[in-house]
Parts: C-alpha cells; sequence; structure tokens
C-alpha cells in the first residue's frame, strides 16, 4: 500500500507553513493540508490557568523589554476576553478567523499544496477527506479541541507530537513537568486514540538545548517540528513503524504548572546541555 500524509493544523499555523518548505527540498509527493477555520473563545478553567500563568511567567521573566510588553498586551487582551460576554466574543472571532483563514488559503496555493478549510477537524468532514485522498498518515500541527473518536478509523492514523515523555508526562504543561521531574525535555510522537495522550508511542525526541531559556524552549519544539515529521516520514518510508503501547496506568495526567513551579522548572533548564538523540 501507497504512504499518502497529510497536515492537520490551524488557520494561520505557522508549523505547517514551515513543514511545507522544509519537505518542499526533500520530497516530490507533498501533503495536502486539512485546516480549522474557526476559533475557540469557550475554555476549561485548567486551560485559562494555564493560558495566564504562561503570559505571567513571559512578562515577568523574559530578558527582553519587547517580549515583556507582548507578554503584557496578551495579557491584558486575554484578561478582556475572558470578561466579555459570548455574544460580543463570537462574532469577532468569526471576522478573525475569515481573515486568517485567507491569507492561510493564499499561503498555501503560492506553495503549490492541496488543502481543505474545515470549521473543526473533529467531523465527519475530515474524515471524509482523509479517506477520499487515500491519506494513511495524517501529522497534527495543531488544533483548537482535541481529537475526538469520531474521526479515527483503521483506514489511516492521526500522529500527534506531544510535548512532553510519554508514557509518563501527558496533559496541560507535560514539556514542563517532563524537565521538573528530570526526564528530559523532549517530544513523543504517538498515534491519537480516544485517550488524552495515550496512543501507541512511534518515537521519543530528546533535546537539551543550550542558553535557552523557558520562555523560548516551546518556540524551539516548534522549530523543530518540521524535522521530527520529516524523520517520522522517513521511517514510515524505509524502516516501517512498530508502535509501542503505553502501560495501563503508567504516567500522569498533569495540572498547569504554577508560577512558583515554572521558576523552579526554569533553574532546573539552565544546567541542561545542548544536543537531540531519538529514542
Amino acid at each position: 500500500m501507497n504512504n499518502v500524509f497529510a497536515i492537520l493544523g490551524t488557520a494561520g499555523c505557522k508549523k505547517t507553513l514551515h513543514t511545507i518548505d522544509y519537505l518542499k527540498t526533500r520530497m516530490r509527493d507533498l501533503p495536502i493540508v486539512i485546516f480549522e477555520t474557526d476559533f475557540r473563545f469557550i475554555f476549561t478553567a485548567s486551560q485559562i490557568i494555564f493560558k495566564r500563568n504562561h503570559l505571567l511567567f513571559t512578562w515577568q521573566n523574559a530578558t527582553k523589554w519587547t517580549e515583556r510588553l507582548i507578554a503584557l498586551i496578551k495579557l491584558f487582551g486575554f484578561s478582556v476576553f475572558l470578561i466579555l460576554p459570548p455574544f460580543i466574543i463570537k462574532p469577532l472571532f468569526i471576522i478573525i478567523g475569515m481573515i486568517r483563514s485567507a491569507i492561510f488559503s493564499y499561503q498555501l496555493s503560492n506553495r503549490g499544496i492541496s488543502f481543505y478549510p474545515v470549521k473543526n477537524l473533529s467531523t465527519q468532514i475530515t474524515k471524509t477527506i482523509l479517506i477520499n485522498n487515500g491519506i494513511t498518515w495524517a501529522f497534527l500541527a495543531s488544533s483548537q479541541w482535541i481529537i475526538k473518536p469520531e474521526i479515527l478509523t483503521n483506514e489511516y492514523n492521526i500522529i500527534n507530537f506531544h510535548p512532553g515523555i510519554l508514557p509518563y508526562h501527558r496533559s496541560l504543561d507535560s514539556f514542563f513537568w517532563s524537565i521538573f521531574n528530570h526526564d528530559g525535555i523532549g517530544v513523543s510522537a504517538h498515534i491519537v486514540d480516544s485517550g488524552i495522550d495515550t496512543g501507541p508511542i512511534l518515537k521519543r525526541f530528546f533535546f537539551f538545548p543550550n542558553g535557552i531559556d523557558l520562555i523560548k524552549l516551546r518556540k524551539e519544539c516548534d522549530r523543530l517540528f518540521p524535522i521530527f515529521v520529516y524523520i517520522m516520514i522517513d521511517q514510515i518510508y524505509n524502516k516501517g513503524i512498530q508502535p509501542i503501547h503505553q502501560e495501563n496506568g503508567l504516567g500522569l495526567h498533569h495540572r498547569p504548572m504554577n508560577l512558583n513551579e515554572l521558576k523552579m522548572t526554569g533553574k532546573i533548564l539552565k544546567n541542561l546541555y545542548h544536543d537531540i538523540y531519538i529514542n
């Protein structure tokens, strides 16, 4: 069976564009792109705490005044967003979504990429697009919502690049909890199943950036995303995939870190060195 690839993302997702640009110099048959046009405006309490704490941490600890100013503006905007009623927020997000989708479509067209806009990735429409295009592997770059079981099927696999070391660290802030617990810095490629970060593990990428603080670390992770995708494609073509199922009861589903825990994680990070290896 021939392998056909897709990238799943959101309108304006830079990781998707960077991945396409990276693959263009290395592959003949480029993946199709399916992207969400809707933007989420209702969040859980954990997601609100996660967003607020990271903005506060950046505002308090960024080394550049421009980074602190941007974090402060985002923090103010996020605070206003939380108090505005849905009947004001929803139309605003619809307009923003339309603008970003139009720009993203233009960017993909200029790259000669086949693309399909959908309101939400977790719909029957996405499933139909994947099947009709003969997709065997779809790489998840971003999504506003958790992928639901309704679009999962044996006809294709969706690969998520989870920021954190599986099977030990799942859910919010897993990337930083992995550092906090001295399990290393890494991204785990796994097949999406009906749980949250519980699917079979395909590969783990460990890296220890030297001289990068906690604020820049996630950006470094995003920068490496195209390389992770290419490594997975190369393995699928040349070596095949051997999923390792996660043991039941092993690992934790984390809560968001508080500010003190983020500061402690930043101190641990300073003692690490630069390297990258694959497990």
